[in-house]
């Protein structure tokens, strides 16, 4: 089986939460075996080097134009080319925009339906390219590869047609758990890891801690993540002098490890997430999570979290209270935290993948049509 896995993105070389999931998953596949990989992908052959053996997998570099409209369109004729050039089974795209055409059998991944279910976050330009290319994507995709049943929900409420081609199949942590290490902070500390962005609410958080900064039960707040939007900057200046919550930019890999290891509690405020990678690599560590009350941080985090209502600041002041006062909830969380984090491996989401491409290569061999 030859499968071209087309990774093209608006942002090469600079990773994102999809970027993260393609090169995690590529990887266990090709250690999966059973299966040749060619990539295509505009990210610098360098960058895939760090994430990817480039040994065992073909590199084929795409040009992609700024313009997400523009850039669907011209991927799909790059894609459709490069598969009938090298003889691809199956396209596989790690995104929900891609693969119009080319390949026996098109297989896309979709993380999250954020331009429908919260269309009022987004600009107006963003959501009408949404609604214009998304479908034509999702119709012509033969396999659809939800990364939650939350995400899967979604789908079928807003495409119903397309229920019939959906499977779950999670993520699971990116972030290898290192030996002993020293503790990055001194003390006690909690951790957010997320871009700052409107479906995140990082300023609910802000409020929160604002209304905590007196409150000595609860540590300092670390935020792991960049800020382009300035939506924290704008936060942070609606509340002064903010003395519990420390901004700590981008980190690597490693540096992300050590603060995992030793925080106190991963904080998750997100209005919606399609997985939540924070969610399970805080569990591999034990520990545990304060996080929002939705359905996809519901199945996700399961009984190794407490959860709360992400849009009222006192639910979240009032949760955190409750985790870090409470020695013996603490402990029973962490306990919970390690064995929900068993549910999820790279290595069995590459299985269930690779039988999905079998199976949809068998639906192809018979003549089956993507339906809807």
């Amino acid at each position: 089986m030859r499968i071209l896995v087309n990774m093209v993105t608006s942002s090469p070389d600079t990773l994102s939460g999809i970027s993260v999931y393609a090169w995690n998953q590529l990887r266990a596949l090709v250690a999966h075996g059973e299966a040749e990989y060619t990539l295509l992908t505009n990210w610098s052959r360098e960058a895939v080097g760090a994430y990817l053996p480039l040994d065992k997998i073909g590199f084929i570099p795409a040009w992609s134009p700024r313009s997400e409209k523009l850039a669907v369109f011209v991927n799909a004729w790059t894609a459709w080319r490069t598969a009938r050039r090298i003889g691809a089974d199956i396209i596989f795209t790690p995104h929900p925009l891609g693969a119009l055409a080319g390949g026996r059998a098109r297989v896309s991944v979709v993380h999250d339906l954020y331009r429908d279910t919260h269309a009022h976050l987004f600009r107006l330009d963003r959501r009408w390219t949404w609604k214009l290319l998304f479908p034509m994507c999702l119709a012509a995709t033969h396999r659809v590869i939800c990364v939650s049943s939350a995400t899967q929900s979604d789908l079928s409420r807003y495409y119903p047609r397309s229920s019939a081609r959906t499977a779950v199949v999670h993520e699971a942590p990116t972030i290898a758990v290192p030996g002993e290490d020293t503790a990055p902070l001194e003390g006690r500390y909690g951790l957010i890891v997320a871009n700052a962005a409107p479906t995140k609410n990082l300023t609910s958080l802000i409020t929160a801690l604002d209304i905590l900064k007196d409150d000595a039960d609860v540590p300092p707040v670390v935020w792991v993540g960049r800020d382009d939007s300035g939506d924290m900057a704008r936060a942070r200046a609606r509340h002064p002098g903010l003395s519990n919550f420390i901004e700590a930019g981008s980190k690597t890999e490693q540096e992300l490890a050590t603060l995992y290891r030793h925080a106190a509690f991963l904080v998750v405020p997100s209005l919606i997430e399609g997985f939540c990678l924070p969610v399970v690599e805080a569990h591999s560590y034990g520990v545990p999570v304060v996080c929002s009350d939705i359905p996809v941080l519901r199945e996700v985090a399961g009984m190794g979290a407490l959860y709360f209502d992400p849009d009222n600041p006192s639910s979240i002041a009032d949760t955190l209270k409750a985790v870090c006062a409470n020695a013996d909830l603490h402990a029973e969380l962490r306990t919970e935290a390690s064995r929900n984090a068993e549910r999820f491996s790279w290595s069995r989401a590459a299985e269930q993948i690779h039988a999905l491409f079998s199976q949809t290569l068998r639906e192809q061999g018979a003549g089956a049509p993507p339906q809807g």
